[in-house]
């Protein structure tokens, strides 16, 4: 009677057992993102390895990541090789454009639980400041690797402040005039990532301007040098891709922007004390100086640097100008002065 008794317990606990690991896998708490690799629109990333365990079967892919052109000077596509025991197995390209100046940011993580990885490609802003969108690359019925579909529902095309898995932050916060939270949850019945964005959200009709002062037509020029204005010198470097002219010179590198019989100046970069905006500004001088005679800026980050921008308003038939100063976090002070058409 005892050995009845005590083999139906074991069973009993063995089934709940069962149960509550079930559960635990179903209800896995996301991983954070490994970054893998990191691309600015344009720029050639070179072959890139690492593994990724897509299958969840305890023996990861190899998976290799680079970057080709594409069809046209306008293109460029990212390749996603993924191997298995040096036999390929899939390969994904992605087609993107050159000219959006977006970062494209590739993680790896476990969003579905905690045995399958994927992989997440990030669309950044150039600034690295908020992202748009994203993609997501796993393993279709435990053998294919394919592009995971992903169902938009109440989804806004903003600037998202933070990006979640079933609540859990894995990205974020941005910098983002709309406090916007993208949430990515796995529906395992249908198989499908579903996408959503905070239903009670107020976005403002008229978003503000990246670079919140306006500056006048006089803001378009660094010393001598004006934007749109055409513009000859020697030791011009051309590169047929961007169509931009690069002169180097002491202090100054000036790119000139080649379009049917124009040749004009397209963007100004100073890293030296001999030239000044209009209103007074060179190299090394303090941050504060900056806000007094231009007022509150945008402010993004770029590894060591604060990016205080400004910009120009909108006008028909006229380029916007934006005018930066990157703000050395440690010295407070002026390391370069651009002005560019965005």
């Amino acid at each position: 009677m005892s050995v009845v008794f005590f083999f139906r317990r074991y069973c009993f606990f063995m089934f709940v057992s069962v149960i509550v690991l079930q559960i635990s896998i179903c209800q896995a708490t996301p991983q954070e993102l490994q970054p893998i690799a990191e691309i600015q629109a344009g720029a050639t990333l070179s072959e890139r390895w690492t593994k990724a365990d897509l299958m969840g079967d305890g023996i990861p892919l190899d998976l290799r990541i680079y970057s080709v052109e594409g069809e046209d000077s306008y293109q460029q596509n990212i390749v996603f090789e993924f191997y298995k025991d040096n036999y390929l197995v899939a390969r994904i390209m992605k087609i993107r454009s050159k000219s959006n100046r977006a970062i494209y940011q590739i993680y790896k993580a476990h969003l579905r639980d905690e045995r399958h990885e994927e992989i997440i490609i990030l669309y950044v802003d150039r600034s690295g400041s908020y992202f748009n969108g994203l993609s997501i690359m796993g393993s279709r019925d435990q053998s294919v690797v394919a592009d995971m579909p992903i169902e938009m529902r109440e989804c806004r095309y903003i600037a998202y402040r933070r990006l979640q898995v079933d609540g859990y932050d894995l990205l974020g916060p941005f910098i983002s005039p709309y406090d916007v939270t993208l949430n990515v949850h796995w529906e395992p019945v249908r198989q499908v990532f579903i996408m959503t964005t905070d239903a009670d959200v107020k976005i403002p009709k008229d978003p503000p301007v990246p670079a919140p002062t306006v500056l006048s037509d006089k803001d378009r020029s660094i010393g001598a040098f004006t934007l749109g204005i055409s513009f000859q010198g020697p030791g011009g470097i051309y590169d047929p891709k961007t169509w931009l002219e690069k002169y180097k010179y002491d202090d100054v590198e000036i790119y000139i922007k080649h379009f049917m019989q124009y040749t004009n100046i397209h963007q100004i970069i100073v890293d030296g004390p001999s030239f000044e905006t209009p209103r007074g500004i060179k190299v090394g001088d303090s941050v504060a100086r900056v806000v007094e005679k231009y007022g509150e800026p945008f402010i993004s980050e770029y590894r060591n640097l604060l990016l205080y921008e400004y910009a120009t308003i909108n006008k028909p038939y006229s380029l916007r100008a934006v005018l930066r100063f990157a703000i050395d976090k440690d010295s407070g002070c002026v390391e370069y002065i651009s002005l560019r058409y965005n």
